[in-house]
């Protein structure tokens, strides 16, 4: 298997808010406003990202009534089609290079054991939180970030005509960028937010983008598997499961709280 980048973001409820590990601020809150950093080298130097934002804007906004749809009727949403493998390919790099400068650390997770969180580490995965600190290395990145947390969001919220109210934030979100090594690593089935709203959590939203390069299916290995409330009312049937190739330019979106992977 190849080890596995990929681009997790767990988007909250517009109900209340939660800590913000990467403040869109940081990063310019859309592409329409003006961003600052500081240079370490120059104060004068600017990095402008070559992802075209407007166009990855309007890629979501297209894509929204789709989206919604799909997490309405069968809880989750998968596409192939959302940036240019020219642009998957540069994030990807910029991943790498925050690696090589050390951000990335051995990720972790929680699992309830009699009614109790209890932290564990995941085994050959290593996970970064990016953030606006992070621009000169990896410019693209951020901005595809700060794009997608201020866009994503309110156009889903737009959307929405279901009964479910799905009243997404764009203030209160996670952004957590993981490897995966070759050899058999995985993540171990959980559930991204199992407790919910009663410990005060409100992730409702999981995006994943993978980043793989010239993925093999059927050779690489790495699929993602959903474990999803089953339809089939009538039979006693309790999760349906759906796998999902984690090729590079793969975006995903599932329920948090409702979805295994």
């Amino acid at each position: 298997m190849i080890a596995t980048y990929v681009r997790r973001i767990t988007i909250s409820s517009s109900r209340k808010t939660i800590r913000h590990r990467f403040p869109a601020s940081a990063c310019g809150n859309s592409y329409k406003q003006q961003r600052y950093f500081s240079s370490p080298n120059n104060d004068d130097e600017i990095v402008e990202p070559t992802i075209n934002t407007q166009e990855m804007q309007s890629t979501i906004i297209n894509q929204a009534p789709e989206i919604v749809t799909s997490l309405t009727n069968n809880g989750y949403y998968t596409t192939t089609n959302f940036l240019p493998p020219s642009m998957i390919s540069t994030i990807r790099a910029q991943a790498i290079s925050l690696r090589n400068k050390g951000r990335y650390e051995q990720s972790w997770s929680e699992k309830i054991v009699n009614g109790k969180a209890q932290r564990f580490d995941k085994k050959g995965v290593f996970a970064c939180e990016p953030d606006g600190q992070d621009y000169y290395t990896a410019p693209d990145l951020i901005t595809y970030m700060s794009v997608l947390l201020q866009t994503l969001p309110s156009a889903i919220n737009e959307c929405d005509t279901s009964t479910s109210n799905i009243e997404l934030s764009n203030t209160s979100f996670n952004a957590k960028l993981a490897v995966t090594l070759p050899g058999g690593h995985k993540y171990p089935l959980h559930i991204d937010n199992p407790q919910g709203v009663s410990v005060g959590d409100i992730r409702k939203l999981t995006c994943i983008l993978y980043l793989n390069p010239n993925y093999n299916i059927g050779k690489d290995g790495g699929e993602l598997r959903l474990f999803l409330p089953s339809k089939e009312e009538d039979k006693k049937k309790e999760l349906e499961v759906v796998d999902i190739t984690p090729e590079g330019g793969r975006l995903i979106l599932f329920w948090s709280g409702k979805s295994a992977a």
